[in-house]
């Protein structure tokens, strides 16, 4: 059955092949064929073109004989015309047509009408507004009963159609041209072990050497070019984010075509349908400079920490000798008072020397995560009144006044005693420097919430805002006049922060400015009481002991063979290892104090060769060194000596390792 229109009907259009008879109704109805069967259904016009206009189709008629163009009310508004033109003239269509689609709709028309039949072609329209409307033209041209050419179709307004398409292919330039110029390679690839790769980006070339389509081909295989120690590594991790349901970030290498290994970057995540995971997406990047970057930043890093532990050592030398001559001046009496003044500076500025250098090697190592506690259970309290008692005279020569609030008699807490008292002695000095003669020092501590909270405040120079930010950084030393006033390296805050942080606490500054004085205020965790603990049994008194100093450097030597003898003990100096090791099994001594850079034999090998000697193993071995840090310790107890003490070494320390570790002889 056929389905026609009243105005294929009475213009006679011959859309079956079959005449239409002349006796059927136009309204809407059923044609018969002779036999009775239904041939075709007739709709009436008015309903078929409001169907159409519904449906954004306007249909048209063309008689070239008349150069005529015949149009429903919905083709005519196409067009950009009234409703009610129903005839438009070929030439006024002409205007309307956008002049670069005359010559291509022309030129097409021409062909088709030749050979007659369905065409279709799109075309733009010019709009009484300015506006540009395309259109979609379908249609059959054929002939009439009379032989005349004519051409009936629709027209389909696909504006909106070619500004999405448009949009697209903009979308896909500008992709395009963000894929291209990404330093990498965006991927689609299979979650398989050989990553098949679904689709890559123009990038993969400049990153590993191979172009798309031998990506995509499956010619190289993504999986092929990582590196063997890497691919389990990679395919565990990738697994482990995707069993997550989250994105991934992994680093890897590949080799690449020329034959040269490769970093990458990787950020990926899986791409699921209904749950189901589907494939991977991410991108890669060559990270291959910023490894090799952070490869030489660690080898700059190492080189620094090297010549810091061996400045420390060489400094801490000479310094352990002059120190130690020092101390070893106040034990006399100076004849008279310049004498008794140079010696007092002496020891003053020897003793600013060595803070100054266990600040620099402290701040690097902190800066590292290389120190550790020694913790115990200490009181605060205890602590701070010990500070004080060292630094009334230093306070008292420059007439700074200082109070001293407390709102308990302990404050216990789980901290390494002398790491707690570098906390507070550095801000305690840092007052002491940023005030002048006739100014307050205030130091208070009180219970707070399960913490302390200790305060060192003075009425000093005070701290601009702008630096408040960054006081803790090392090397920050303030404004240029008071570097030049009080000096410094300015390392005194950054390892007094780092070492409250070791602790489990935080400090900040406060100041209302310069000249207003300034407040560090410190939060450290509380503990409980210690259990009382019994009495130790008071020290034997003048018992001399054998005591066999291994030291290279003639100086140190002399001075600590001084100190030595004058806390009452008795010393032999061997200047080599080889010559240690022979005094060790002819002595016999209760204990051996041992430099660790010794020529030849190493202060750590001479340790091995006596805890292997029968005779000698059981002797107590000090190491007393100018190195510094945590792995220079550790290797020490490792091999075989007792106890680890870092040059320069005053004379009550020295004394008390004497005392204590020839204490552990039998």
């Amino acid at each position: 059955m056929t389905v026609v229109s009243r105005y294929a009907r009475a213009h006679r259009c011959r859309t079956t092949g079959e005449k239409m008879s002349d006796h059927s109704e136009f309204h809407g109805g059923r044609e018969f064929d002779p036999e009775g069967e239904p041939e075709s259904f007739v709709i009436d016009a008015d309903i078929l073109y409001q169907v159409l206009g519904e449906g954004g189709l306007g249909t048209w008629r063309a008689d070239f004989d008349q150069r005529v163009l015949v149009v429903d009310a919905c083709d005519a508004e196409l067009l950009g015309f009234e409703p009610t033109v129903q005839r438009i003239g070929f030439d006024e269509i002409m205007r309307v047509i956008h002049p670069d689609d005359l010559e291509r709709m022309s030129r097409q028309f021409a062909e088709e009408r030749v050979q007659f039949g369905r065409y279709e072609f799109d075309l733009r329209v010019l709009l009484p507004n300015d506006e540009v409307r395309w259109l979609l033209a379908r249609g059959t041209i054929f002939r009439d009963e009379t032989g005349g050419v004519i051409a009936a179709g629709v027209h389909i307004d696909v504006t909106e159609q070619r500004r999405i398409e448009e949009a697209l292919r903009e979308n896909r330039r500008r992709l395009s041209t963000l894929m291209s110029n990404l330093p990498g390679m965006a991927y689609r690839c299979l979650n398989d072990h050989d990553w098949t790769m679904l689709f890559v980006s123009e990038g993969c070339e400049r990153l590993c050497g191979y172009d798309a389509e031998q990506l995509v081909s499956g010619e190289v295989v993504w999986g092929d070019l990582v590196c063997v120690s890497d691919q389990d590594w990679l395919w565990e991790s990738v697994q482990e984010a995707l069993d997550a349901g989250e994105p991934f970030e992994v680093e890897y290498r590949i080799r690449h075509a020329d034959g040269t290994h490769h970093w990458m970057w990787e950020q990926g995540r899986g791409v699921y349908d209904d749950g189901k995971l589907v494939a991977i997406e991410g991108f890669i990047t060559d990270v291959t400079a910023r490894k090799q970057a952070e490869e030489e930043l660690r080898e700059a890093d190492r080189r620094k920490d090297q010549f810091l532990a061996m400045l420390g050592h060489e400094l801490r030398n000479p310094l352990t000798a002059i120190i130690s001559s020092a101390e070893f001046l106040e034990g006399y009496e100076a004849s008279d008072s310049a004498l008794e003044r140079v010696q007092r500076v002496l020891s003053r500025q020897s003793r600013q020397m060595k803070r100054l250098i266990d600040g620099l090697l402290d701040v690097s190592r902190i800066t590292r995560q290389k120190i550790t506690l020694d913790k115990s259970k200490v009181d605060l309290l205890a602590v701070l009144q010990g500070l004080l008692e060292d630094r009334t005279g230093q306070l008292a020569r420059r007439h700074i006044e200082i109070s001293v609030g407390a709102g308990k008699e302990h404050m216990w807490m789980d901290a390494d005693p002398v790491r707690l008292g570098q906390i507070f002695d550095n801000l305690l000095m840092n007052a002491i420097e940023h005030t002048k003669p006739g100014d307050t020092i205030s130091l208070r501590a009180r219970h707070l919430d399960g913490t302390a909270e200790i305060v060192v405040a003075d009425s000093g120079e005070g701290i601009e805002a702008t630096l408040l930010d960054v006081i803790f950084e090392p090397f920050q030393q303030g404004p240029k006049e008071q570097v030049q006033a009080g000096g410094g390296l300015g390392l005194g805050l950054a390892l007094t922060k780092g070492l409250v942080e070791l602790h489990g606490g935080h400090i900040e500054a406060r100041s209302e400015g310069k000249g207003k004085g300034a407040q560090f205020v410190v939060h450290l965790p509380l503990t409980e009481a210690p259990e009382r603990v019994a009495p130790t049994k008071p020290k034997e008194a003048g018992v001399r002991r054998d005591i066999l100093l291994i030291e290279d450097d003639p100086d140190v030597a002399e001075v600590l063979t001084l100190i030595i003898d004058r806390v009452g003990h008795d010393v032999r100096v061997a200047s080599s290892a080889s010559e240690g090791l022979e005094m060790a099994a002819e002595q016999r001594p209760d204990l051996v104090l041992c430099d660790l850079g010794l020529p030849g034999i190493s202060g750590y090998e001479l340790a091995v060769r006596l805890r292997a000697d029968e005779g000698l193993s059981d002797l107590p071995l000090v190491a007393l060194t100018g190195y510094g840090g945590e792995s220079v310790r550790e290797r020490a107890l490792e091999s075989g000596f007792d106890e680890h003490v870092t040059k320069p070494v005053s004379m009550t320390e020295l004394a008390e390792v004497c005392d204590r570790m020839c204490g552990t002889r039998h």
